[in-house]
């Protein structure tokens, strides 16, 4: 079974050791689960973290730390693959 979760807050008390922003914020996550006999056997959880982090402030979107191109345009240079 297959679970889709949301969530909506303000950050008001300490998060993993993050103190409170006052920030409102919203994130997704899923939990996969194993019945076995009619009964919750065992579950596996997945939260987007790292984007409630970058919501909070606490980590910046990888784009605020590139440089900017040195050809006048101001412009961030675009990732290579």
């Amino acid at each position: 079974m297959a679970t889709r979760v949301r969530f909506r807050g303000t950050h008001q008390g300490e998060l993993e050791g993050i103190a409170p922003t006052g920030r409102r914020v919203e994130s997704t996550g899923i939990i996969i689960s194993r019945i076995e006999g009619g009964k919750l056997a065992e579950d596996w959880a997945n939260f987007d973290d790292l984007g409630l982090m970058r919501r909070l402030g606490v980590i910046p979107e990888l784009w605020e730390n590139r440089p900017r191109a040195s050809d006048g345009s101001g412009r961030r240079p675009t990732l290579q693959h």
